[in-house]
């Protein structure tokens, strides 16, 4: 990548690699990051009094362990979600002036995140209003044309097409699929490629299944300025985090 050759970086790395003489830290010692393994219709819910004047809502749902065909919906299922969730909260409701809804990924678990802080609202009536249009997602995808589908499809496309700008870039990218992505060098062109056979049907698949009460594992969490006072007392999964860890899985 520029005036260098492949072989001739290769080279030069490895020549400064061998004059740090570094060592790898033992595999028993390393830091790893382990994901909450939770059941089919599991719940958590947290609550805090924070020190601040805005109240927090934070929703997490679950889609599941990260594979190429997740990774292909959980990107469409971003460009749905967004644009409608922050336009009738933000927008329409003017709940909060931070409102908006994202997919992320951590310890291999893809998940959908939505996020609402105001200064006029507790965290409870935040969850109310948030809940009540976000069980509307699959309805609305259900109804969506299929030259809208194909819009969603096409963005997605031209984000995984995208080329690298810099050699910083091109750096910051090979570093994240060596480390972070077990050296999945062809995660893009899977991604891509199950875009490719993705339908709609099964996007809203996902998402329903993310959303019924009955199959979803749900994060949610509340956060209720020193100024507001929750409509009722919020229901919680722990008192004792601690405690409460001690008895879960993690991987």
């Amino acid at each position: 990548y520029g005036n260098l050759t492949a072989a001739q970086a290769s080279a030069a790395v490895r020549r400064a690699a061998a004059g740090l003489r570094t060592v790898a830290v033992p595999e028993a010692e390393l830091l790893k990051r382990r994901a909450l393994i939770s059941p089919a219709g599991d719940a958590l819910r947290s609550s805090q009094v924070l020190k601040v004047n805005n109240s927090a809502f934070r929703r997490e749902y679950v889609l599941g362990t990260d594979s190429a065909e997740l990774r292909a919906a959980a990107m469409v299922l971003a460009n749905f979600i967004g644009d409608p969730f922050y336009s009738e909260l933000r927008t329409r409701q003017q709940l909060g002036y931070i409102v908006g809804s994202t997919v992320a990924d951590e310890a291999r678990q893809l998940f959908v995140a939505f996020i609402i802080q105001s200064g006029e609202y507790p965290a409870d009536v935040l969850e109310e209003r948030a809940d009540a249009f976000i069980r509307q997602f699959p309805a609305l995808l259900a109804a969506l044309p299929d030259d809208g589908w194909a819009t969603l499809v096409a963005g997605v496309r031209a984000k995984l097409e995208e080329k690298d700008k810099s050699i910083a870039e091109r750096a910051s990218r090979f570093f994240d699929l060596a480390y972070e992505r077990y050296a999945d060098f062809n995660r893009r062109e899977a991604t891509l490629a199950a875009l490719g056979t993705l339908t709609k049907a099964r996007a809203g698949e996902v998402l329903s299944t993310a959303l019924a009460p009955s199959t979803a594992r749900s994060r949610t969490f509340l956060g209720f300025s020193r100024e507001h006072q929750p409509k009722s007392k919020p229901v919680v999964t722990f008192t004792d985090v601690d405690v409460w860890k001690g008895k879960q899985r993690f991987e």
